[in-house]
C-alpha cells in the first residue's frame, strides 16, 4: 500500500522548497498584524472607550444638575419664601447669574 505524502505531512511542508519562505511570509503576516493591532486597534480601542465614558458623563452631570436646581428651586420657594414664587425667580436667577458673571471675567 502506498501512502500520500500530502497527507502525512504539514501545508508547509509541503510547500518548502527548501529555503524556508513559508515560515518567513507567515511570520512576516503575524508581524504586520501585530503592528497593526499595536498602533491602530488599540488606540481606537482607547479613544471609543474615553468617549462613551465621556459620553456617560456628561449626560449624568446634565441630569444630576437639572435635578439640583429643581430642588434647590423647591427648597427655596417652600422655606424662604412660601407663596412668593416670583422671589424664589429673582433669588435663583440673581445666584445663576452672579455666577455667570464670575466665570466671564475669568475666561481672559
Amino acid at each position: 500500500m502506498e501512502t500520500n505524502p500530502a497527507t502525512e505531512m504539514p501545508a508547509t511542508k509541503l510547500l518548502d522548497d527548501g529555503t524556508g519562505w513559508p515560515t518567513r511570509v507567515v511570520d512576516t503576516v503575524q508581524q504586520v498584524t501585530k503592528q497593526t493591532n499595536r498602533f491602530v486597534v488599540e488606540p481606537l480601542k482607547i479613544l471609543s472607550t474615553a468617549l462613551v465614558v465621556g459620553a456617560f458623563i456628561a449626560i449624568v452631570a446634565g441630569v444630576m444638575s437639572v435635578m439640583l436646581m429643581i430642588a434647590l428651586f423647591r427648597l427655596i420657594d417652600t422655606y424662604l419664601f412660601p407663596g412668593i414664587s416670583w422671589a424664589t425667580d429673582f433669588l435663583v436667577g440673581g445666584i445663576l447669574l452672579a455666577g455667570a458673571l464670575l466665570l466671564w471675567k475669568k475666561r481672559a
